[in-house]
């Protein structure tokens, strides 16, 4: 889970599209990604991410990346659900069954006769 949203958090911190409020957070949001303009004039569905690999550089469009990042992060959620609901369901019910078979409880000594009467009238 955390390889699928690395990368998200990879191109965010290398990015420099937020403003610097003091809080180091607020570079490894989706909102960071991007490099900002020197002239500051470019809209939002304008931006491009550089990518450098081997000593070249290459553009691409923001809104591209963002689809990306969005199912790396869509694909962790799925795996932390399909993980909790696996954990809660069935290791938990196995941990109680396990719990059930070794503790010793009065239940184990109890036996249920049909057919006592109610009440017995010699005793008080």
């Amino acid at each position: 889970m955390a390889a699928l949203t690395l990368a998200g958090v990879c191109f965010n911190s290398a990015s420099s599209f937020a403003p610097d409020n003091g809080h180091p957070f607020t570079i490894t949001t989706i909102g960071n990604i991007g490099t900002m303009s020197l002239t500051g004039s470019l809209r939002q569905e304008q931006r491009y991410l550089v990518l450098k690999y081997r000593g070249r550089c290459q553009g691409m469009p923001v809104a591209e990346m963002t689809a990306w990042l969005g199912w790396l992060d869509f694909c962790s959620i799925l795996i932390l659900l399909v993980f909790v609901m696996g954990f809660r369901f069935v290791r938990l019910g196995q941990l109680d069954r396990k719990a059930d078979r070794e503790a010793v409880t009065a239940s184990h000594f109890a036996i249920e006769i049909a057919g006592l009467p109610r009440r017995f009238d010699g005793m008080h």
